[in-house]
């Protein structure tokens, strides 16, 4: 059996619709057993930033002269995560805690650390046979490896000028403008305010600000009220991002893997 992906749709009053189509007897039950654990989660962005330094390790490795990152997953097809059909990388480490996070897995600074060349080069080969649109970055929090961030932005560019990119951060653009965020190379602030300039540069989009689990929101996404969706230059409109989505991913192991918004109403 293939993977089989499920889009579960919310609107702007919450209500949910899931289609089960492909999925039979037991297989629907599983689904909606997910589906219920899934809409008492929350997504991975979150509140006020703590104000310790959290523990990194090997945080600024290198191989060879190839830069390293941390990073947690990536998956090479979702419409969850913003216009058309995109990959999606999951930096491992934040050290935001959001109460409620949806992904607190990604919240240690330790795991893989791979060369951002081996982590472009995945995406390209798992999206040989399925053009995408772009790349979304989200966490864990990837400003927090900013270095590597760009660095990883340029992989991909330099493969495909046609991408487009998109990017999940806790940090509002004032905190990253003024370089008020934590990043494990420990950059001074001005280098930390140059790194955000290239970034942004590079950037279509972004979703940014806290995770707020008292603030839901319906805005295209966005997972809690505060949070804003920046467009940074004329390449989307806001017409062009879907409602709030929920995918399932059950693959032939039948490892289940969720990406999305969770957030409001109940798929069932």
């Amino acid at each position: 059996m293939q993977a089989k992906t499920i889009t579960v749709v919310i609107d702007e009053n919450g209500n949910s619709t899931i289609d089960l189509s492909g999925f039979h007897d037991n297989s629907c039950a599983k689904v909606a057993e997910i589906s219920a654990a899934a809409t008492a989660s929350r997504r991975n962005t979150g509140r006020l930033l703590i104000t310790r330094v959290p523990g990194v390790r090997n945080s600024n490795r290198r191989a060879g002269r190839r830069r390293v990152m941390l990073l947690h997953a990536s998956t090479a097809a979702s419409r969850a995560n913003g216009p058309g059909l995109r990959a999606v990388v999951w930096f491992q480490g934040c050290s935001l805690q959001c109460a409620n996070c949806f992904n607190p897995a990604t919240h240690p600074f330790e795991g893989r650390h791979v060369p951002t060349s081996e982590v472009a080069e995945a995406v390209f080969q798992a999206t040989a046979t399925q053009p995408i649109d772009g790349i979304t970055f989200s966490g864990g929090e990837p400003m927090q490896q900013a270095a590597d961030l760009l660095e990883l932005i340029e992989e991909f560019r330099n493969r495909d000028r046609r991408l487009s990119f998109g990017l999940f951060t806790g940090y509002t653009e004032r905190e990253l403008g003024s370089g008020r965020y934590f990043c494990v190379s420990r950059e001074a602030g001005e280098q930390r305010r140059n790194l955000w300039y290239r970034i942004r540069e590079r950037l279509d989009f972004a979703v940014m600000g806290r995770y707020n689990q008292h603030r839901p929101a319906s805005a295209p996404l966005c997972s809690s009220g505060n949070q804003r969706l920046r467009l940074f230059n004329s390449r989307y409109e806001m017409r062009d991002f879907a409602p709030l989505q929920m995918e399932i991913t059950i693959a032939d192991s039948g490892l289940v893997h969720l990406t999305g918004f969770p957030i409001l109403g109940n798929p069932l």
